[in-house]
């Protein structure tokens, strides 16, 4: 493992290099100790790059042993030559808005969908337009799980649909459903920067009185059959972990857009919703990542 350490201070980025098929295993080992979600960047065509970020240049150092551990353990365990670097980088939050100001412009999803920076003041007419001010939460378009989401969401989601989005990190998926005409969206993620981010652009894009964003889970408050349509971008561990809450509060007939799930897991997967007497609808794929929608038939 090679690591470079910068100078600035505030947030730390640990940025893991390896191969995709160990992209979910060591992105779970990031979010469970303390990074605000992780970004995929693509390396090649086996390799991948994973970033997240921590506050506190201690906590980072503790997770990179974690992680050098982890990889060692995996070795043992496949008896495979294991490879994972590691970079740390000290960052200061306004030097992480700085790069993304200088990286984000605006993305056309669809033929109708833009994802557009708050700061760039061109006007995109007769189309969907959301707004987005990125800061350390997940969701801007740019990554393909997110567009797939997004994609799905304007073929399925109906006018008048009541829509969960499960993990909305930056907002953007509730954002979208509220602009594709939902009549009501419930918005959770469990982590207080992301659901302070996603409060900024939803009141930025004007749908906060069709947005209930809420810091939390699902949980047995929510009434059995609530939604129309339910939207999750998170992990396959996370995915299957939350799968009979999320169908517990669906329609029957209602939608299921669950993204965040890599090509080579898309066999598990189509076992995992066969077992559950679920309608496979449709799949879609970018970039090595898979879109499933499922009907809930039952």
């Amino acid at each position: 493992m090679s690591i470079s350490t910068g100078i600035d201070k505030d947030f730390t980025e640990i940025k893991l290099i390896l191969a995709r098929t160990m992209s979910e295993l060591f992105g779970n080992l990031l979010v469970e100790n303390g990074c605000k979600g992780y970004v995929t960047e693509e390396k090649g065509r086996d390799k991948v790059v994973l970033k997240g970020y921590l506050k506190g240049k201690l906590k980072a150092e503790s997770l990179l042993d974690k992680v050098k551990k982890y990889a060692e353990s995996l070795r043992k365990l496949d008896k495979n030559d294991i490879e994972v670097k590691v970079e740390l980088t000290e960052i200061k939050e306004e030097d992480w808005s700085k790069k993304w100001r200088r990286t984000f412009k605006p993305i056309r999803v669809t033929d109708r969908i833009v994802v557009k920076p708050s700061w760039i003041k061109k006007r995109f007419p007769q189309k969907l337009v959301i707004e987005m001010e990125p800061k350390m939460a997940f969701g801007t378009g740019e990554h393909s799980t997110t567009r797939l989401c997004l994609k799905t969401m304007e073929k399925y989601l109906k006018t008048g649909d009541r829509v969960l989005d499960l993990g909305t990190g930056s907002g953007i998926l509730a954002i979208a459903a509220a602009k594709l005409g939902a009549s009501y969206v419930l918005a959770l993620d469990i982590d207080p920067d992301a659901v302070s981010n996603a409060r900024e652009n939803i009141k930025r894009n004007k749908v906060q009185k069709i947005i209930d964003l809420k810091l939390g889970t699902l949980s047995s408050k929510i009434p059995d059959d609530s939604f129309d349509l339910t939207v999750a971008n998170l992990t396959k561990t996370q995915i299957v972990k939350f799968f009979e809450g999320m169908s517990r509060v669906l329609k029957k007939g209602g939608i299921f857009i669950l993204s965040g799930i890599q090509t080579e897991e898309k066999k598990e997967m189509e076992k995992f919703f066969l077992s559950k007497k679920v309608l496979l609808k449709e799949t879609l794929s970018e970039k090595g990542w898979v879109c499933f929608v499922v009907e809930k038939v039952k």
